[in-house]
């Protein structure tokens, strides 16, 4: 018998946009707070929030938030109808690459309350936070929810367990390393078993965890992660700590401090250091690095 007509009819194709974003905690966030829903932490114990925190792109969607969502026109391709999402919703042209994730298909993935079934197909990409500061809040209440932070890593130590046993913890979710001694192999666990619980709107929680496990790559080895993001979120000049913490909160794991000291400058490293210090900041001065060949010159 042939279904293709049924499948077909009861069968709606959406675009999600996961756009991730670093926001310095010290500068942007009491410029955020006066935007009311534009900024979403969850609940922290103890919360100081210092240093810089990884967040997503959000929008009002019905009671609660979601991403940043749209359809697919007849003339279209899946890439052309997320950069229309970003340009549309947003208002934002973007300058880096948007990658595209696994297809989300789960029967009712949208709650069961749409008589039409609906495949997801969401996007990634990384934008400044100096392009998104103008747009948040407004009618679509276009804000930033947080996905890692320097306290957020504190607090998962504290209440679950050694970030060592973990391939990178989030509020998204995370992954338990590997134990040959017990027989567990990658156990991933999703905002369902979280005590924090879901987080945004039907199933983007679950496309925020894949859209992060995707942007650890960006860290991998000695890859330049702004090469493969497409832009540059820190400053033309910046404290290999901030460096530091930049990676940290994307991969969500600490590393170890003379050993990212070594990586980062050696010759092989896409810094160069500045004849600049910065002493802006308690303690000894530091040298400021900047980039090898900036973004914009790599063509993406």
């Amino acid at each position: 018998m042939n279904m293709g007509y049924d499948i077909y009819s009861s069968t709606g194709i959406e675009v999600n946009l996961v756009l991730f974003t670093i926001v310095d905690n010290q500068y942007g966030l009491q410029r955020m707070w006066s935007s009311g829903p534009a900024l979403s932490l969850g609940q922290v114990h103890g919360q100081r929030e210092s240093g810089y925190s990884l967040c997503v792109v959000t929008m009002k969607s019905g009671d609660g938030r979601g991403l940043p969502s749209g359809g697919i026109g007849a003339t279209e391709t899946l890439l052309e109808a997320a950069h229309g999402i970003s340009e549309n919703q947003l208002g934002l042209r973007l300058k880096g690459p948007l990658r595209q994730l696994r297809i989300m298909d789960k029967p009712l993935r949208a709650g069961g309350e749409d008589k039409r079934r609906i495949i997801s197909v969401p996007f990634w990409g990384f934008i400044e936070i100096e392009r998104l500061l103008p747009l948040l809040g407004g009618r679509d209440q276009i804000g930033l929810t947080q996905v890692c932070s320097p306290d957020y890593l504190r607090e998962f130590e504290e209440l679950i367990g050694d970030l060592d046993h973990f391939d990178g913890v989030s509020r998204f979710g995370n992954r338990l390393m590997p134990d040959t001694a017990r027989r567990i192999r990658h156990q991933k666990t999703l905002t369902d078993e979280l005590p924090s619980g879901r987080i945004l709107y039907a199933d983007h929680d679950d496309m925020v965890f894949y859209a992060w496990r995707a942007l650890r790559h960006a860290f991998d080895g000695k890859l330049d992660p702004f090469r493969y993001l497409g832009v540059n979120p820190l400053s033309q000049a910046f404290r290999l700590s901030d460096l530091k913490q930049f990676v940290e909160v994307c991969r969500g794991e600490r590393l170890q401090k003379d050993y990212f000291r070594r990586a980062m400058t050696n010759e092989k490293s896409y810094l160069k250091p500045l004849d600049i210090t910065d002493s802006s900041r308690p303690g000894k001065p530091a040298i400021l690095y900047t980039l090898e060949a900036p973004p914009e010159m790599t063509g993406l």
